[in-house]
């Protein structure tokens, strides 16, 4: 079946192609039902009756296009939440590689099946890409764990920063973890 030894090639080749990213921020992610985004390298944060917040990648926070005055150990913490951020959508984007590497496994295996081959062999990738999506799950509740921490902390510290201390709220991680 020499069309089919071509075939399963060129299938995982598309679906590993189309998984392809970039760990730069220039596309757009977003967490919290939007109320946190990350594009071009900044974090940004939209609240009920407040301006919208920006916090770049060195801890800087700048509220409705004018810089915050904050100490060292503010930026500090604005710089955790940054990275925790960033963190969950690096870790989002690793499961979601996991998930279609799984389904590449799973079709792969469903295409051997029919030209009856043995499935074992695609059953152990199925699995180890599950292991993977749920290692990756995990991290990113730990991720939300981080960012409400950090968001609280930030709200108490440093006043400008109590608009936002709403956005990761305590159910989060919970929920997270109950769904992840």
């Amino acid at each position: 079946m020499p069309s089919l030894r071509l075939t399963l090639p060129l299938l995982a080749t598309v679906l590993l192609a189309g998984c392809s990213y970039s760990s730069d921020y220039y596309s757009s992610s977003e967490l919290f039902d939007g109320r946190i985004s990350v594009q071009n390298g900044l974090v940004t944060l939209s609240a009920k009756h407040a301006a919208d917040a920006t916090i770049d990648r060195t801890g800087h926070l700048i509220i409705d296009g004018h810089p915050t005055a904050t100490n060292a150990t503010q930026q500090a913490l604005l710089l955790q939440y940054y990275q925790a951020v960033a963190a969950v959508r690096e870790h989002g984007i690793a499961a979601g590689m996991a998930g279609a590497a799984m389904a590449g496994a799973s079709i792969i295996g469903s295409v051997q099946s029919m030209a009856s081959k043995d499935g074992d062999d695609i059953d152990q990738r199925v699995n180890e890409q599950s292991k993977k999506i749920a290692l990756a799950t995990m991290k990113i509740c730990e991720d939300m764990v981080a960012i409400r921490r950090a968001q609280d902390i930030l709200a108490a510290q440093l006043p400008a920063f109590q608009p936002y201390a709403d956005i990761a709220d305590s159910d989060a991680d919970k929920d997270c973890r109950q769904h992840g």
